[in-house]
């Protein structure tokens, strides 16, 4: 056996013989495949560094989080305050005061003359101020006064308009003038009416009162003379004191539920009793009361057992009026109130608190994530030059395919061909190719689709 052959046959075997030219050209042969190995793994990482540095960030950044996270907590007592909100019902009673329009209608007959009419003028300024402390306790709105002086038939005096409070009607009361005639208080109950229900926003929602003073007993029921004895359909403006109050009863076709006549002063008590109008009658002296307490607003009460109703005084002078006066007003301030009861729904925190362990966990972990952002920005700016570059890549697509460097068969790697299309000088073991590669896997990112693929290698198969 040759020197050579020998040598063959043991190496296969096994053996290791030193110094046969065999074993001199293996060596060689290793020699060379280890220069080749590392001068490929410095090519890849010469070509590869800067994208394997912006893995490696993002690797620690992902790693830096999950383990920040993990000591990123710590346990502490602190002072827990619950609120606890409780809804609450209560009652409330709300008390409200109707407001009052109060006309006197004075008697001015020659009988009133001297110290009764001095007395009497002082009474007057007495019962507004009394009416006006009672109802204005928390307002000072709540009282309208007016004064009018009546005796003849033709002669009822307006002495003071209606007006917000008692300083119109006291300044009249002190400088009027005594009439000096007879007792017919018909025209004055005429007057008292006109001004209430022509009082616009000064009587609507008000409660309304026309006080009627006298010292004796009627002259007669007539509430005019001549031409004004009767309704002669002069309209509400007419010059008859009762014409205001005769036209607005012709309006709604009024018919007296006692039958008196229209000229009667029993018509006009009536009619102003039906309009809500309260009628307070006051005789001063000791002549008969049936006429006056018949005037009254003391319908359901006998004249018999007239000191139980509220609108009705005989008194013995008119300094008896001035004591008087705190009554009446409370009787009137007791039926300008009314109170109503409502339910008010308020809510009420109660806090409490109490020691607990708390965890409070910090989020400052989270920063190192932003070493992410250098491989997320190289992912985006390789996906906008695949955007850029996708129409020529296209086009070079469409050649090889004519020449038919790449056919149908290449639809599942698409992908890969565009990836080596883009990236001509890259190897695949690149992570440039791969980072390219993954980033063709979307389809809108290919310069063609799949069935824009399969469209020209057919047309380019036909035109074969």
């Amino acid at each position: 056996m040759s020197k050579s052959s020998f040598t063959t046959v043991d190496l296969e075997q096994g053996k290791t013989i030193q110094g046969g030219p065999f074993v001199t050209a293996k060596k060689k042969n290793e020699t060379e495949h280890t220069s080749q190995c590392c001068h490929r793994t410095g090519a890849w990482i010469w070509r590869n560094w800067i994208h394997a540095s912006l893995l490696a960030l993002a690797i620690i950044a992902i790693l830096g989080s999950v383990l920040g996270s993990l000591d990123s907590c710590d346990s502490t007592i602190q002072n827990i305050t619950v609120s606890t909100t409780r809804t609450v019902n209560s009652t409330i009673n709300v008390t409200f005061t109707t407001p009052l329009a109060s006309v006197v209608a004075i008697d001015g007959s020659g009988s009133m003359s001297g110290t009764k009419w001095t007395d009497a003028k002082r009474a007057i300024e007495v019962l507004n101020n009394e009416l006006d402390e009672a109802l204005n306790v928390n307002d000072t709105d709540k009282l309208r006064t007016g004064l009018i002086q009546w005796s003849d038939l033709d002669d009822a005096r307006v002495e003071a308009n209606l007006a917000l409070g008692v300083s119109g009607a006291n300044a009249a009361a002190r400088s009027m003038s005594l009439i000096n005639s007879l007792t017919y208080w018909g025209p004055g109950l005429c007057e008292c009416y006109k001004m209430i229900a022509n009082g616009g926003d000064l009587t609507a929602g008000a409660n309304k009162l026309c006080t009627l003073v006298a010292d004796g007993d009627m002259t007669g029921s007539a509430v005019g003379e001549g031409g004004c004895a009767n309704d002669g359909s002069r309209g509400a403006n007419g010059a008859c004191a009762c014409d205001y109050l005769w036209n607005d009863a012709a309006a709604e076709n009024y018919v007296s539920t006692g039958g008196f006549s229209s000229s009667s002063v029993e018509y006009v008590e009536e009619y102003m009793k039906s309009k809500d109008i309260k009628i307070l009658s006051i005789l001063v002296g000791s002549s008969s009361k049936t006429n006056i307490y018949r005037a009254s607003s003391c319908d359901n009460i006998p004249e018999a057992n007239s000191e139980d109703c509220d609108y009705f005084f005989q008194l013995t002078d008119f300094s008896a009026l001035e004591v008087k006066a705190r009554d009446i007003a409370a009787q009137q301030q007791a039926v300008a109130t009314s109170t109503e009861s409502s339910t008010v729904t308020d809510s009420e925190t109660i806090s409490t608190s109490t020691a607990e362990s708390v965890s409070i966990c910090s989020l400052d972990f989270l920063w190192s994530l932003l070493a992410l952002g250098p491989l997320l920005a190289f992912i985006v700016y390789r996906a906008c030059v695949i955007k850029m570059k996708s129409k020529s890549i296209r086009r070079l697509l469409t050649s090889m395919i004519k020449t038919k460097e790449i056919d149908r068969s290449d639809v599942s790697n698409l992908a890969h061909v565009a990836t080596r299309l883009l990236l001509p000088n890259n190897h695949r073991s690149d992570i440039d190719y791969w980072i390219s590669w993954l980033l063709h896997q979307c389809p809108c990112m290919l310069p063609v689709s799949r069935s824009e693929f399969d469209a020209l290698t057919a047309a380019t198969t036909i035109a074969l």
